[in-house]
């Protein structure tokens, strides 16, 4: 970490390196002048670990540019800058890496959330700040990596893992505090909540599923979505962080949207309804319970008019009754944005640590 006056320079690396990260990195690059302008930062980016493309590392950073120009084109980073070693082991070579945050982006699981909990272990445990937009570690061990931050006096921001960039954790954990979250319902997964706006329109299941893939919506196995563990671990993860819980996505009651059919939906629709997968979060005496189901909803219920791609989350309060937040047609931008806002976040903590560098 570097600072002169009033600049601040955070290195960046990435772990994991795939459409969420060259998104990041892209953003990076259209903001670059405008942050050092408005906030006096600079991220460079200093080591970038893929499984498939190489691990490369630069003092002075990389050239993100040429990064995403040889991706795309399929080559391997080691043709821009000095490779790592490939027989050092990705946890060692994490926390000797030169930056100040790291950008946990490995593959999401939902069954352990390893091995990004080792990933972010190891990075807190070195001193280096983390973002996230998995949702494995947050879902599986937030309160473990959540203390440890806390011990090293370092970020731990995820705001990515729940909604893309809309801000659900930056509202309810700073904006709107002493509020006491009671519960929360919503529609969390585009891939399902696309399926089943199609099929209002009498488009079968699997023509929907093969639509919401072309689309990049919807993986090329999507049993995640399909099979409700997405929204289950979106669930686990809003109960943790906001409610203070210790829930797996295994302990989330779960269903998916395979057994319904578009005629299902039709006579929904004919009596002023509509099927939606709905996540819901509540207290019940000591325990925190969670559930992912099919409901079929008024047509003017909130989470009824969520179409598409779009989300939605309304969450109840001890102050403030019932807030929403919806996200409309997200894509990578919003996620990217969420990486890059919580960047921006990272910077404001170190710089109230260090007034000095202030």
């Amino acid at each position: 970490m570097a600072s002169r006056g009033g600049e601040l320079a955070l290195r960046v690396a990435f772990v994991g390196f795939g459409h969420v990260g060259r998104e990041v990195a892209q953003l990076l690059l259209e903001q670059e002048q405008r942050i050092y302008r408005e906030f006096g930062l600079r991220l460079p980016v200093t080591a970038i670990f893929t499984a498939h493309h190489g691990r490369v590392q630069a003092e002075e950073g990389l050239e993100l540019r040429i990064a995403l120009d040889v991706l795309s084109r399929g080559g391997m980073l080691t043709e821009i800058a000095e490779g790592i070693d490939s027989s050092i082991p990705l946890l060692e070579a994490i926390g000797y890496a030169s930056a100040d945050v790291i950008v946990e982006l490995s593959p999401l699981s939902i069954e352990t959330g390893q091995p990004a909990i080792d990933h972010i272990r190891t990075a807190l445990a070195w001193g280096k700040h983390v973002v996230t937009a998995n949702k494995g570690p947050i879902a599986h061990a937030y309160r473990e990596l959540r203390e440890l931050a806390t011990k090293e006096g370092l970020q731990l921001r995820f705001e990515g893992t729940v909604m893309d960039g809309a801000p659900v954790f930056n509202l309810f954990l700073e904006t709107l505090q002493g509020l006491e979250i009671l519960g929360f319902r919503g529609v969390l997964n585009s891939t399902t909540n696309y399926i089943l706006t199609e099929m209002e329109r009498e488009i079968p299941f699997h023509q929907a599923l093969e639509s919401a893939q072309e689309l990049g919506i919807a993986e090329a196995d999507p049993s995640l979505d399909l099979d409700g563990w997405d929204s289950a671990a979106k669930t686990a993860v809003l109960l943790n962080v906001l409610m203070g819980g210790d829930v797996k996505p295994q302990e989330i009651e779960r269903e998916g949207i395979r057994q319904l059919s578009p005629a299902d939906q039709q006579v929904a629709l004919g009596t002023g309804h509509t099927y939606r997968l709905v996540c819901r979060g509540s207290r019940e005496g000591e325990r925190l319970v969670g559930s992912v189901r099919l409901e079929k909803l008024p047509r003017e219920d909130p989470l009824a008019q969520v179409r598409g791609t779009s989300s939605a989350l309304f969450v109840q309060t001890s102050m403030l009754h019932e807030l929403g937040i919806i996200e409309e047609n997200p894509g990578l931008r919003e996620t990217a944005y969420a990486i890059f806002n919580d960047l921006l976040a990272v910077a404001q903590a170190v710089r109230r640590q260090r007034p000095s560098s202030a």
